[in-house]
This record gives structure tokens, C-alpha cells and sequence, in this order.
């Protein structure tokens, strides 16, 4: 695959994706690309199932682009607390220790093991009405509410 090859794909995927973000179906999507790319530009097979693979592949390639930056911003993150942990944990833990050194210390050090998820999961318990069970009321699609 060329580069012209390469660039005409991407185009293709960002337009798709743009409609499919508007609301577009699949079948408008496919008829849509037609109408902008011609069927010359367009892969052989090119129908709404094409065009789901394209929105897919973009949304997929965003949310490794996506992951990326989250894991970059949290080990920033990770460095800032070090750093304020660093700048206080003399103050902290000396023999007559600054007390509210050590409550920012355990805030940094609460911070970090959310940001790591190193606490253990909190378990919780839902209930209904003054702490009675929950009821629930199944509706199936081709059931009458009435």
C-alpha cells in the first residue's frame, strides 16, 4: 500500500468516523462515502459493513492514542507526588515532627495508592427502602406494559 494509498484511507476513516459520531447508520455512512469518494476511490468490497470495519479501526486506534496519554498523565502525576513526598518527609518523621507534614504525607501517600490502585476493592452493599432487599420489575421488549 502507497502513501497516496495510506493518506486515502485515513481520510476515508476520519469522514466515517465523523458521521458515525453524528448519528449516521452504517447503510448512510456506505452511501455517503460514495457520494464524496466515488467507487474508484473506495475498496472493492465497499458496503456498511466496510464502513463499520473503518469507524472500528478509528475507534480502536483512539483508544490507544487515548490509553497512552492517560498512562503518560499518571506517571506525571506519579513524579508531582514524589516530589512533594520528598520535600516532606523530613518534616514528617524527624524526632519532633511537624504534624501537619504528616498529615500531607498521608494524603500524597492515599493519593498515590488511588492513582496505582494498590488499596483493596471497598465493599458495598445496596439495599432498598430502610435498608430492606431490592425489588425488580422486568420488562421484556415484546411484553405489554399496559
Amino acid at each position: 500500500m502507497g502513501t497516496s494509498d495510506l493518506l486515502a484511507t485515513a481520510k476515508r476513516r476520519a469522514y466515517v468516523l465523523r458521521l458515525r459520531k453524528a448519528g449516521a447508520t452504517y447503510r448512510e455512512i456506505a452511501g455517503a462515502a460514495l457520494e464524496k469518494f466515488g467507487a474508484d476511490q473506495l475498496p472493492e468490497t465497499w458496503d456498511c459493513r466496510y464502513a463499520h470495519k473503518d469507524v472500528s479501526r478509528e475507534l480502536d486506534k483512539l483508544r490507544t492514542v487515548i490509553g497512552e496519554d492517560a498512562d503518560e498523565i499518571r506517571q506525571m502525576e506519579l513524579e508531582r507526588l514524589n516530589d512533594m513526598l520528598k520535600a516532606l518527609y523530613a518534616s514528617a518523621t524527624r524526632r519532633n515532627p511537624d504534624y501537619g507534614a504528616i498529615d500531607r504525607v498521608l494524603k500524597i501517600m492515599r493519593r498515590r495508592a488511588e492513582l496505582l490502585g494498590l488499596d483493596a476493592p471497598q465493599r458495598q452493599e445496596i439495599s432498598g427502602p430502610e435498608g430492606g432487599a431490592l425489588t425488580f420489575h422486568v420488562v421484556y421488549e415484546d411484553e405489554d406494559t399496559e
